[in-house]
């Protein structure tokens, strides 16, 4: 394996799983017990900005440079969603 493929396919797809299995029971837990006490809501509008942006960069790139992975903006794309999720439901539950 050479490190442009690992860096532009593995590392995203990784970092996705891992996305995964940190934000669903995340998300799981809020939806069922629709309690948000500890949450901070300015923590997930900056995070959901910052996510957001991420992804934005990563289409970028795609655009502009010609990256031909798509395992980044995939990545990114879900930490955003997941994010601005967790952001709608602290705001649906305070």
């Amino acid at each position: 394996m050479n490190m442009k493929n690992f860096l532009l396919t593995y590392a995203p797809s990784i970092s996705t799983i891992m996305l995964m299995i940190s934000y669903i029971p995340q998300i799981y837990t809020t939806v069922t017990t629709q309690n948000v006490q500890g949450q901070s809501l300015m923590f997930w509008i900056l995070l959901s900005i910052a996510c957001t942006g991420f992804f934005l960069q990563q289409i970028g790139m795609i655009r502009y440079e010609g990256l031909k992975k798509y395992s980044g903006a995939i990545a990114q794309g879900f930490n955003a969603i997941c994010a601005i999720i967790m952001l709608i439901l602290v705001i649906l539950f305070s």
